[in-house]
């Protein structure tokens, strides 16, 4: 016999207001700090420089955090970051606790490619970064021309060899699956590639399409909901791209003018295409196609609709050291962040930003977070097995399914994906209980 224990329901993202103000600040309460103390102090007497031996196994927000580019969060909301100048990766524990390396020696050099525990393997200024829900995780190993793959169970390999190198550019996602990786390529004249690995296949990488990239670079991608596409900022051209992933439909600008100047306050409620997007840099989709950007030298966190709106979400500033409103609403006016970076949403619903070269982690808390999904139905599929259909939840978090025998001790059965829906429940001779749920976090 199949059952499913599900519990309550979630909200969706509102319209937008009558008054004016920004629809999305309604969907989030406060901002906090997750790491960074906003100071890097080279130490000449550690042999690691920047990273020094005290901050192994440290509170993270007690953490010298250096020249930070991009993070990420697995299913059980541990976070992730690629600490570029202490060339190295970090993961903080899903309580927030307690900060330690997972990759990297936080020695520059090219470390071996041969599958090896990954703290013995040495980064080169690790840059962009990917992790899949099981918590391993991709790295662009900038320094050394290559993407490397991270186990869950913590085991380092190299998945390409790239000798044009990375150029500018940060970006870098996958399919859930793993079995797509897209990255920035080497830029020729005045345009970047985008270029896509297929790791299961003896395939080499295979270029997508070009975008201009002026004398910056691209920023980062990320995939819309479907799958069906990357969202590329160009921080040199100050737009955003929208890329089929196989070429099959026309590459468009789905934000931006093209105008770099700083000084130009987005416009509660305007189109994104009349919106100057001073050196965006970060992207990420939320399930509904909306999707939040960053403007590294505008300051700001922004939210794109649906319909196309741009709607302010968090202010900040294009320069400088800026750390303000951890507890304050984000509506407070002021700016609250410097510089951001990189965006992600994380599998607890909140929104993870990496800000500016001293390094902060910030978060914007949700209002709601994460919850049991309603069932929707629950049905035979023939052969013995049975379907069951969930709601989604708006901000993408995971879910997992577990199994009992007994209704007392759970096992992970599987992790979903963000959006998915259903699961069909595998043919079973004996009785078997399933549910849906949110994960827990492992012990480290």
């Amino acid at each position: 016999m199949h059952r499913a224990l599900i519990l309550i329901a979630i909200s969706t993202l509102s319209t937008p207001a009558a008054d004016g103000t920004s629809p999305i600040r309604e969907q989030f309460t406060t901002l906090r700090t997750i790491a960074g103390t906003g100071q890097t102090k080279e130490n000449t007497s550690s042999p690691t420089g920047l990273w020094l031996p005290e901050f192994e196994g440290a509170a993270p927000r007690t953490v010298e955090l250096s020249n930070p580019h991009t993070s990420g969060t697995d299913a059980f909301g541990r976070i992730y970051i690629s600490d570029k100048e202490s060339h190295s990766i970090l993961r903080i524990s899903a309580d927030g606790e307690t900060l330690t390396t997972v990759a990297g020696t936080h020695l520059a050099a090219d470390g071996t490619d041969a599958i090896t525990p990954a703290t013995d393997v040495a980064l080169d200024n690790p840059n962009g970064l990917y992790v899949f829900a099981d918590g391993s995780f991709l790295i662009l190993d900038t320094g050394n021309n290559k993407i490397r793959k991270v186990s869950a169970e913590g085991q380092c390999t190299t998945l390409l060899t790239y000798p044009p190198g990375f150029s500018a550019g940060r970006g870098l996602t996958a399919t859930p699956d793993g079995g797509r990786i897209y990255f920035n390529g080497d830029t020729e004249g005045t345009s970047q590639k985008i270029m896509c690995l297929e790791p299961l296949t003896t395939q080499p990488p295979f270029e997508i399409e070009r975008i201009p990239s002026g004398g910056s670079g691209l920023g980062n991608i990320d995939l819309t909901p479907d799958g069906n596409f990357l969202g590329v900022t160009s921080r040199g051209d100050h737009r955003v791209y929208l890329i089929h992933v196989n070429g099959a439909m026309p590459t468009q600008v789905i934000a931006g003018t093209g105008s770099g100047d700083e000084d130009v306050v987005p416009i509660e409620g305007a189109t994104a295409l009349s919106t100057v997007l001073a050196d965006v840099r970060g992207i990420a989709f939320l399930p509904d196609g909306s999707y939040f950007l960053a403007t590294m030298k505008g300051g700001d966190i922004l939210w794109v609709d649906t319909a196309g709106l741009i709607h302010r979400f968090i202010d900040g500033d294009g320069g400088g050291n800026e750390f303000e409103g951890d507890g304050l609403p984000l509506a407070t006016p002021g700016d609250k962040i410097a510089e951001p970076r990189h965006i992600h949403l994380a599998s607890t619903g909140e929104l993870i930003i990496t800000t500016n070269d001293n390094g902060y982690i910030r978060a914007a808390i949700p209002a709601c977070p994460p919850l049991i999904p309603k069932i929707e139905f629950i049905k035979n599929s023939g052969n013995g097995t049975s379907t069951i259909r969930w709601d989604i939840n708006p901000r993408g978090a995971h879910y997992i399914i577990e199994d009992s025998d007994d209704l007392q001790t759970w096992n992970l059965h599987d992790i979903l994906t963000p959006g998915e829906q259903t699961f069909t429940l595998p043919s079973s001779g004996s009785r078997k209980f399933y549910r849906v749920g949110v994960p827990r976090a492992p012990e480290s």
